[in-house]
């Protein structure tokens, strides 16, 4: 949602190559939160299991084959957001 926000209310165009620098980033926060899980025995992210209510994490498939399907459908969401943008000057 904030990705949308800066490009369609704020008018702040992704530059080249941020996709990647993005789910970089995300995949770094996601293994520091992974370490967390861990150590203190959480579920931050939900990486150890899914919600216990209902959520989108239910048709994604079972532990751990829900979190390759929501990195692949974050990555596919940030090209739809650079697709759907002007090109940056």
């Amino acid at each position: 949602m904030t990705a949308c926000f800066l490009v369609w209310g704020c008018r702040r165009y992704p530059r080249a190559g941020a996709v990647w620098r993005v789910y970089g980033a995300t995949f770094v926060f996601t293994v520091i939160a992974g370490a967390g899980d861990l150590i203190t025995g959480g579920n931050y992210m939900f990486l150890r299991e899914k919600p216990e209510y209902g959520s989108l994490l239910n048709v994604m498939g079972p532990w751990p084959w829900y979190i390759l399907s929501t990195a692949a459908l974050a990555l596919a969401l940030l090209f739809v957001v650079r697709l759907l943008t002007p090109q940056a000057s």
